[in-house]
């Protein structure tokens, strides 16, 4: 039921917007009979299984080959000092996790309703999905999503399934990104960023200096 909501209300005033949401989601954990929290994370979890299936139905053994090259070069200079040739093993295999990420949609124009905390890694990823590291922790659950990879070879599919899952997290931090720098940031203006943020939110909280 939210796979057009952003298409559908991308031109509407914010502060509607949000509105309307609200209203929506209060309208549907009702009829379900959930606690507003507990929709919260129902919700998430279908974004992120929508997100994992539409990296699943979009892959290809190519993805996984040059995906599983970055991973190697990386893992053959991540404990070195740093170098040129480190610094471009990292953008790469970055470039290609990001390229597996945006198999899941355009991170511009579409808010998923999810939630995440700045937890920078060693990866690079600032933004990570809760709710998405969750299921990402018990994979055993999403078994049935492999049949979604049409375009990978049958002993490749459970570890397609592992790729599109962090595939989804990698988007999320794409669209938070996208968010932080287009509604929080403002140029010449330091801020300082919430801890939180949900992506779907026309204005997150943050502090402006």
């Amino acid at each position: 039921m939210t796979l057009g909501w952003n298409s559908v209300h991308a031109r509407l005033e914010p502060a509607f917007v949000d509105a309307a949401r609200e209203r929506f989601a209060t309208l549907l954990s009702e009829a379900l009979a959930v606690s507003e929290t507990r929709f919260d994370v129902l919700w998430q979890e279908f974004e992120t299984l929508r997100a994992t299936g539409q990296i699943l139905t979009h892959l290809t053994d190519d993805h996984i080959a040059s995906l599983r090259t970055a991973e190697v070069q990386w893992e053959h200079l991540s404990d070195q000092p740093a170098s040129d040739d480190k610094a471009a093993a990292h953008m790469e295999l970055d470039r290609e996790r990001a390229a597996i990420a945006r198999l899941a949609g355009d991170t511009s124009d579409r808010y998923p309703h999810i939630e995440v905390v700045d937890e920078s890694n060693a990866e690079g990823d600032r933004w990570v999905s809760p709710v998405a590291q969750r299921l990402n922790d018990n994979p055993d659950r999403l078994v049935p999503l492999q049949s979604l990879g049409i375009d990978v070879p049958g002993n490749r599919k459970p570890q397609a399934l592992t790729i599109a899952l962090a595939g989804a997290q990698k988007y999320f931090g794409l669209c938070a990104n996208q968010v932080v720098n287009t509604q929080i940031v403002w140029p010449g203006i330091a801020t300082v960023l919430p801890r939180r943020i949900w992506i779907d939110r026309s204005r997150p909280d943050a502090m402006h200096l």
